[in-house]
């Protein structure tokens, strides 16, 4: 009887850990996508992140491998200089909002650069427990794909 008990214990013990951990670390992750706009000729490529769940989020950071990619809030000019520099993105994405952020590369890839794997890294925290790190979201696309969603459009 004693052992019984004891196993009920352990599978409830065990079934209340996997809930914590699914509910702490993988439950509402934001969705990280890319998109294009413009014309074929002249595109630009974006960044969305999309806050699916009922609280606010924080984007911590969006770091890009190879590191000839960069991020920027928007189009302006400071915008683009921070990124540049490698400035982290900071925001805040309040429930079911969306943010588009600008994905572009620098100049120290060449004209002729042969394609290459781009890993996309966007770092975040829930704004209910910030201490607790978070996955982050990884979008993982190529350079060569990046091209022809841009020749893609009308």
């Amino acid at each position: 009887m004693w052992e019984d008990i004891k196993l009920i214990g352990s599978i409830a013990g065990l079934a209340t850990a996997a809930f914590t951990i699914w509910d702490r670390l993988l439950r509402w992750r934001p969705l990280a996508f890319i998109s294009v706009s413009g014309t074929a000729h002249n595109f630009l490529t974006h960044l969305n992140i999309k806050n699916v769940s009922p609280i606010n989020i924080l984007v911590k950071d969006i770091r890009c491998y190879p590191n000839y990619f960069r991020v920027a809030t928007g189009t302006s000019v400071k915008q683009i200089a921070r990124a540049i520099s490698r400035v982290p993105v900071l925001t805040v994405l309040p429930p079911n909002e969306q943010t588009e952020l600008q994905l572009f590369q620098s100049l120290n890839r060449g004209a002729d650069a042969k394609p290459a794997r781009v890993f996309i890294f966007v770092y975040w925290r829930k704004t209910s427990y910030t201490w607790l790190p978070q996955i982050p979201v990884l979008v993982l696309t190529s350079t060569s794909d990046l091209e022809k969603m841009g020749q893609g459009l009308n």
